[in-house]
């Protein structure tokens, strides 16, 4: 129960499959819409949404990019977007 208590925040997260060891988190974009799928380990994965240890360390074996899908909703693509140097 605490661990959809944890995620509910965190709209972006569409779907939570698990399977054995495996999880895997069916994010949207919330600019472009697109859903991505990304695979953790289950175990990291209730480490992560228990709360009190980083993403990176949770998560280590992901990409920056995955990372910060998980943590804000928002994909690579439109992460550069936002933070397009305009000089």
């Amino acid at each position: 129960m605490s661990m959809q208590f944890d995620i509910l925040h965190k709209t972006h997260i569409k779907q939570v499959a698990i399977v054995g060891n495996d999880a895997t988190l069916t994010i949207t974009c919330h600019m472009c819409g697109v859903d991505y799928r990304v695979p953790v380990d289950k175990d990291s994965w209730i480490k992560y949404i228990q709360g009190g240890t980083p993403i990176q360390e949770c998560f280590f074996v992901l990409s920056a990019d995955e990372r910060e899908l998980i943590i804000s909703g928002t994909c690579g693509a439109c992460w550069d977007e936002l933070w397009v140097d305009e000089d």
